[in-house]
């Protein structure tokens, strides 16, 4: 339970950044417009109709066996794109389906504010797991961006540990400052978030987090 309590801190830490810089500027939102859709989304997750925790527990093997770092790279982001789903589903959204009609197709649209449409998790060729926020407004005054955090990956598959670095936050292709999401991470109470996690390491100032995945298989 751990993992979907860490995701939904993410997820939570992740909106407060986002809204924080949305509300600073439209203007600028405007000028750094991407746009995406439900066809940017990993279909074999969205479209499973395997249990998910099943499918994680999978993906973990993949990853721990996995000989080849960019292989291993595009599981681990496989895994996150699971964890998102599931976390949304059973704390943000319950109806959550963005490749069916007959679901909700954004996994927040009543802030009052903006939409947060997608969470995407994806590998690049840096190593890096790079997460994409997509946010829109349809109303006045309206714009659609997206936001990416990007995460170093360290996996020692002997002990099977994992370590997460955020390394830079992007809107758009413009990097925001590291200062401006240390001040907002600041304002939260960072010793019990990290006490709360009852299996591996959050660390908030050096933005890290270590788990090691034998806890879970074989756990």
């Amino acid at each position: 339970m751990f993992l979907w309590k860490l995701i939904k801190r993410l997820v939570i830490i992740l909106m407060v950044i986002v809204f924080i810089v949305s509300i600073s500027g439209i203007i600028f939102l405007n000028s750094v417009k991407v746009e995406t859709g439900p066809e940017d989304l990993p279909e074999e997750v969205y479209q499973s109709s395997q249990n998910l925790e099943a499918r994680m527990a999978l993906v973990m093997f993949d990853i721990v066996s996995s000989t080849q770092s960019s292989q291993r790279n595009e599981s681990i982001a496989e895994f996150f794109n699971y964890l998102i789903f599931k976390t949304i589903r059973d704390d943000i959204n319950e109806t959550y389906d963005p490749l069916n009609s007959d679901g909700s197709d954004a996994i927040i649209s009543d802030s009052g504010f903006f939409i947060l449409d997608f969470m995407i998790a994806s590998s690049n060729e840096d190593g890096e797991i790079v997460i994409l926020v997509s946010i829109k407004r349809d109303d006045f005054p309206s714009f659609a961006t997206a936001f990416y955090f990007h995460f170093k990956i360290d996996f020692t598959p002997l002990t099977t540990e994992l370590t997460m670095t955020l390394k830079n936050v992007y809107i758009d292709q413009r990097e925001i400052s590291r200062t401006v999401y240390d001040y907002f991470v600041s304002l939260a109470d960072k010793e019990s978030i990290e006490n709360a996690i009852d299996k591996g390491k959050l660390d908030l100032d050096t933005y890290t987090y270590t788990i090691r995945f034998s806890d879970y298989i074989f756990g």
